[in-house]
């Protein structure tokens, strides 16, 4: 059985990693947050992003990471619109 690393970000954002190499970001509010433990930049390794709903917090870190390392996007219909909007 695999087991799973969480580690707490800060605010509401975890990075969850398999021991299989399955790295899973969930609301990663990173850039502008006055408590997260590292930025956006720092992240090397994403294959699911997974954000609950469209605030600013949630999603432009969400976004950025997106566009960089092309990870699964996990989210709700009116936030995959605006991510296809914002291109």
């Amino acid at each position: 059985m695999a087991t799973i690393k969480i580690r707490y970000i800060g605010h509401a954002s975890f990075c969850f990693e398999s021991e299989l190499g399955t790295t899973i970001y969930y609301d990663p509010w990173l850039d502008e947050s006055p408590v997260a433990c590292m930025k956006r930049d720092e992240v090397e390794k994403a294959d699911i992003i997974i954000f609950s709903h469209g605030h600013n917090d949630h999603v432009r870190d969400a976004f950025e990471i997106c566009h960089r390392l092309k990870p699964f996007l996990l989210t709700t219909m009116r936030c995959v619109w605006l991510y296809k909007l914002m291109g």
